[in-house]
């Protein structure tokens, strides 16, 4: 008996006629899962921001912080393209409905410094040196590594390797068009909600590579703080949940310590923005106090985070499924930059710290270099 391959999107033919045309699209692969969805806006080149109850189909890219220079966005699906909507795909009527947007001019950045080894050692061991005068517990800092000669013809190759590399994360990839593109491979949900499986966050916090097998002191402390926060944030917005053990958490090249949190019933779309807006930023990508290490961030890094550290994900009728943008790349006229971060404590060692920001670009970087060749 002939059985028939099954049918999936040519997603790297997809992604070249939407950079080619200059519209917004997006793409993403749920952890877990084989499928790749894709949505593409071909309604014009603005953007707007989550669009609460009335929920479009689409895309959400939120920063770290918001602010004049970068703000929420939202890319709608007019075309919304899946392994399920194949047996009705014909890339030359996607040619045919796809307009072509004029180029404009990308926004650069007036501060956009990769800092050296010896600075960020610097840096961090005054950090530690507040934090053990017991200024705050923690603060995450954050650094970038740009590599310029990295373009979006190397978009689809930079995806297809994610897809590979990290098989339990939320692969994606957003362009807006004109501006920049953000492709990554997050392994931190901040929020998934949906009528048929209800609502899920979690706890992701320490770093270790995925060859050793025992958590350090710091790790599970740093961890217990993220877990901590999350729980209370919950408990204030009155979500009824449950709670698992802590367990590891793999991530390519690394592992992670996790707590999940969940409940059968989903939230009502009402809630989303108040439950986000509880947990994000979270103690994973800022610190404890909230307030005091946010402003230590501002202060000490060399560069705009923009949404590096943000959370990014689609949202539709079916359902709403965040994740905290880490293990990404960012792609624009001038290169591509990587961010990577790492959770300071009063038990940090500087030399230690930039030895995991280094394992966290690892695999980013490798890819990068295969791809760009």
């Amino acid at each position: 008996m002939n059985i028939e391959k099954h049918k999936v999107l040519p997603v790297r033919d997809i992604i070249q006629l939407c950079v080619e045309r200059n519209v917004s699209f997006f793409a993403y692969r749920l952890p877990k899962e084989a499928a790749v969805t894709v949505g593409i806006q071909t309604s014009d080149n603005k953007y707007a921001g989550f669009p609460g109850e009335k929920l479009s189909s689409g895309f959400v890219l939120s920063p770290f912080m918001e602010s004049k220079r970068c703000s929420n966005r939202f890319i709608k699906a007019d075309i919304w393209l899946s392994d399920k909507s194949i047996e009705n795909f014909s890339m030359e009527e996607l040619r045919k409905n796809m307009p072509a947007f004029s180029n404009i001019l990308t926004f650069n950045d007036s501060r956009d410094i990769e800092e050296s080894e010896d600075s960020y050692l610097q840096t961090v061991e005054k950090l530690v040196t507040r934090m053990q005068a017991n200024e705050f517990q923690k603060v995450v800092y954050a650094r970038q590594i740009i590599r310029p000669n990295c373009n979006h013809e190397s978009l689809s190759d930079i995806f297809e390797a994610l897809l590979g590399v990290y098989p339990d994360a939320f692969v994606s990839l957003a362009h807006l068009a004109g501006e920049e593109t953000w492709i990554g491979a997050s392994p931190e949900i901040l929020l998934s909600n949906a009528p048929d499986s209800g609502f899920k966050t979690i706890a992701l916090a320490g770093t270790k590579p995925d060859d050793e097998t025992v958590w350090g002191c710091k790790e599970i402390e740093e961890q217990e703080m993220v877990r901590r926060y999350v729980e209370n944030a919950l408990t204030e917005q009155k979500i009824a949940f449950c709670q698992s053990d802590t367990y590891t958490q793999p991530a390519g090249n690394i592992s992670h310590l996790c707590t999940s949190f969940f409940s059968e019933q989903a939230l009502p779309l009402s809630r989303i923005n108040d439950v986000v807006s509880a947990l994000h930023p979270t103690p994973a990508v800022c610190g404890l106090p909230k307030e005091e290490s946010l402003q230590v961030i501002l202060d000490s890094e060399p560069f705009d985070r923009r949404y590096y550290a943000g959370y990014l994900g689609a949202v539709s009728p079916e359902g709403v499924h965040l994740f905290v943008n880490l293990r990404c790349i960012r792609l624009n006229t001038q290169g591509a930059t990587v961010y990577v971060g790492g959770g300071i404590t009063k038990d940090s060692i500087p030399s230690d710290e930039w030895k995991e920001t280094c394992l966290k670009a690892q695999m980013l970087l490798r890819i990068i270099e295969r791809c760009t060749k």
